[in-house]
């Protein structure tokens, strides 16, 4: 499976972008066009709009003309088959006239019999038959269109600027994560040469803090703000800067040209390209990097969340670019005056459809449609998604580029192909024993696929659809996996979450309306989902995880005792959960009986928030008003402090003589207090000290 997905999603996709490099309009139709525009062929007109189009596209002595203009012009024969094709979508395009090229080459034929060269009463006056091409008048077309033909190529060389940029950070995230897997060794008493001060200095500034001391901050007190990590953050700014230069830099100008023969017009017709190209490069970043079975997870070892990040930042960026693209071409036609004509082209329409999807979606993806409906927020997410695609299509399947159109579908088709094995290959449909703990607490066991461990890794989470009308059976929604290590549950997988709205809080709801603890629901899991992080070569663990989330610390934990018995390794281990009220631990005592069976150290700090009427102030575990109780195993510590830990505190309190590798799941502040915590660690560790974030966010 794993494998499938690498190869399968490295290919197509490949497959798909490298189409979209030989798609161009054909500069030789365009040149022969042009030059025969400024002759009167009995339409009054010597402009490129729709109503010239439909006057001389049924004029035979027009169509002989232009032919007649490819055949003189050129000598390469794939060159000339262009400008026929070429010249057989305007007609189609601007006046509804479909001549195949067999038919375009035969009215060329003929009218190679009647060919004339033009004469000065010609200009002024209504042709009535076909004419030659004069040399020196076409070399100022010829010249005019080579410009603008070399701009757009310019243009395309900036808009595959993005894909090499993305290329490389896959590429060296590649390399980091297998050095990181496979070269760095523990020698020495955990001394290694991966511990120096410069090493120590570089994770300590920039590899693992976040940007500011916060990932999440509240605007207004209602609009939550994401921030990047500081690795994210100079990623993007890169990114940033290539966009900026790509969009602003390059420009020729050249006058006198036959296309745009003013200075500012001429710049804003590049413009308006050069932006078009490259919000259409970032088109398949952005779903490739927003889709569930991506392989670069696997191969950079980055987090779910990680790649969200350049999701949404490669959508700003095409979005952006894309209302530039929008707003020059429609100033340029407002301008000109033909507004009116413009606006009955499918291709301007869809235009317009495209942009304002695009904005819209780029504003429903903000974090506080997330968190309110995510469900809801997933729907439409997805619908707009669709929306831009068709409305892109038809934008551009006249014009050229569709290789990126093409693309996109691909990466569309492949993660949908991808879900559906996935689905087959964990089992199909299973039963899943669902069980209320309390008025918030959900408790879910569903049976382990055979070869359980090809779809399952410590850490995980599944996508899964509850096979019940009221539980909305086509939506799936992630969660946390773990292996159920309770009696009678070795076989299978357990899932825990606390109810919120959405398909949480139906399934709440669906077990009050059965009045019954337990109900069993058939179910399809979608998976494994999430990245694995390389928990091998330390010599102790501290696990800290917040209330519902220690599923994911506790999976690590269990992995960590299977391999060492197997290994016959010995590990220190610590598992600090932090809890608001005991009926926690009493909930899951027998989850926490493998850990301490297996010399686990665990402790359990209760902040009892439930009983006080404000927000709690945060304690120390040395504060006189804690009651320590110590259970009858020296293995197990539980703390009331009626208040929240303070997180460094807890880090602190690590011994630092062996590595350590430190992994916290919980909310965000949680983590982000960890991860500070650690990072100070590390500024002056001895031995080498790691951090990892269990999360992910959809």
């Amino acid at each position: 499976m794993k494998l499938f997905n690498l190869v399968l999603g490295s290919l197509l996709v490949l497959s798909g972008v490298v189409h979209g490099l030989v798609i161009i309009d054909s500069i030789l139709a365009t040149k022969c066009i042009y030059y025969m525009k400024e002759f009167d062929w009995g339409c009054n007109s010597t402009k490129q709009n729709m109503r010239a189009y439909k006057c001389r596209c049924p004029n035979r002595d027009w169509i002989g003309s232009v032919t007649s203009c490819f055949e003189s012009q050129s000598n390469d024969s794939s060159v000339i088959d262009h400008a026929y094709k070429h010249l057989r979508t305007r007609c189609l395009q601007k006046s509804m006239m479909d001549y195949p090229v067999d038919v375009l080459k035969a009215i060329q034929k003929n009218a190679s019999n009647y060919l004339e060269d033009a004469t000065d009463y010609d200009y002024k006056h209504t042709l009535h038959h076909p004419i030659n091409v004069n040399a020196s008048s076409f070399e100022y077309y010829h010249r005019s269109f080579n410009h603008i033909y070399a701009q757009v190529i310019r243009s395309q060389a900036y808009q595959w600027g993005y894909i090499f940029f993305w290329t490389f950070v896959l590429m060296i995230g590649t390399i980091l994560h297998f050095s990181k897997t496979f070269i760095i060794s523990y020698t020495n008493h955990n001394k290694t040469k991966f511990t120096n001060n410069f090493i120590n200095k570089l994770r300590y500034r920039l590899t693992m803090p976040n940007l500011l001391s916060r990932s999440r901050y509240v605007l207004f007190k209602i609009w939550p703000v994401q921030i990047p990590t500081t690795s994210q953050s100079i990623i993007i700014t890169f990114f940033t800067i290539y966009m900026v230069l790509a969009s602003t830099t390059g420009y020729t100008i050249e006058l006198p040209n036959e296309y745009q023969n003013s200075h500012i017009y001429q710049l804003l017709d590049l413009i308006g390209y050069r932006t078009g190209l490259c919000s259409f490069a970032l088109i398949p970043p952005t779903f490739f990097f927003g889709i569930r079975n991506n392989p670069f997870i696997k191969l950079t070892g980055s987090s779910f969340s990680t790649f969200l990040t350049y999701h949404k930042w490669c959508a700003r960026g095409m979005v952006i670019q894309g209302l530039i693209h929008s707003a020059v071409w429609t100033n340029y036609v407002i301008i000109e005056g033909d507004y009116n004509v413009w606006a009955v082209d499918a291709y301007w329409r869809w235009g317009i459809v495209g942009t304002v999807v695009s904005f819209l979606t780029l504003f429903q993806a903000s974090n506080i449609f997330r968190e309110v409906a995510y469900e809801m927020f997933l729907l439409i997410h997805k619908l707009f998604g669709i929306i831009f695609i068709i409305s892109m299509w038809y934008h551009c399947n006249t014009l050229g580029w569709m290789g990126w159109i093409y693309t996109c579908i691909v990466i569309w088709v492949y993660d949908r192909i991808v879900r559906s094995l996935s689905i087959l290959w964990t089992g199909g449909v299973k039963p899943a024993k669902i069980t209320k703990l309390n008025d918030e607490l959900v408790r879910v066991v569903i049976p382990k696929p055979h070869r359980s461990n090809d779809y399952y890794f410590p850490g995980c989470f599944y996508c899964v659809y509850f096979l019940n009308f009221k539980l909305r059976f086509w939506q799936s929604h992630p969660f946390s996996v773990m292996k159920s290590m309770r009696e009678g549950e070795r076989d299978c997988h357990a899932l825990v979450f606390k109810t919120h709205k959405g398909i949480t809080g139906k399934i709440q709801n669906y077990l009050v309306q059965k009045a019954q603890r337990s109900v069993v629901v058939d179910v399809l899991t979608e998976g494994p989902y999430g990245h694995q992080i390389p928990l091998r070569n330390h010599h102790q663990y501290v696990f800290i995880s917040g209330g519902v989330g220690f599923s994911p610390c506790y999976s690590q934990a269990v992995d960590i005792i299977e391999k060492n018995q197997f290994n016959g390794n010995q590990k220190s281990i610590k598992f600090i959960w932090v809890v608001e009220n005991l009926e926690y631990y009493n909930l899951f005592e027998q989850d926490m009986e493998f850990l301490i069976e297996n010399g686990v150290e665990l402790h359990v700090i209760v902040t009892n928030t439930r009983s006080r009427e404000t927000t709690p102030e945060y304690a120390t575990l040395l504060d006189g008003s804690s009651i320590e109780k110590e259970s009858k195993d020296s293995l197990v510590h539980l703390n009331v402090l009626n208040a929240r830990p303070k997180i460094s505190e807890l880090v602190n309190k690590t011994d630092l003589s062996v590595s350590t590798c430190f992994v916290g799941s919980g909310p965000q502040d949680f983590t982000n207090d960890m991860r500070a915590a650690v990072c100070e660690l590390i500024k002056d560790a001895k031995v080498r000290i790691d951090f990892y974030e269990e999360s992910f966010s959809m």
